[in-house]
């Protein structure tokens, strides 16, 4: 899996976990992490699908896979790598160019970091 920002990058290894946005569905289950398709492994991690994402009115929402309860996106702002949800959402868009507003909430939990 690409994770193409150093903030998401020092979130996980620093913190053991992150919690990323994807436009579209990612398979659960273990992952290499990587910077660029060609780099070497930097980690190895557990991908798990938090949920989905819908931009309304008030704000950004969840749907959780769990419970099929909504949670606001800011809830997941503290394992982000991000200040702010917009600067995240922000960051999505930079990256896919694009206006986001929908896609998939996932949480990355290390399982174990390659010497670089």
């Amino acid at each position: 899996m690409l994770l193409k920002s150093t903030r998401l990058v020092n979130t996980l290894i620093g913190r053991g976990r992150v919690y990323v946005i994807r436009r579209s569905y990612i398979p659960e289950g273990v992952v290499l992490i990587k910077k660029k398709r060609m780099d070497s492994p930097l980690a190895k991690g557990y991908v798990r699908r938090i949920g989905f994402i819908k931009k309304t009115e008030e704000g950004y929402f969840v749907r959780l896979k769990c419970s099929g309860e909504y949670v606001m996106l800011d809830k997941f702002l503290p394992l982000s790598g991000f200040t702010s949800v917009n600067e995240w959402v922000n960051h999505v868009e930079l990256l896919s160019r694009n206006v986001f507003e929908k896609g998939y909430l996932y949480e990355i939990k290390l399982l174990e970091v390659y010497k670089q």
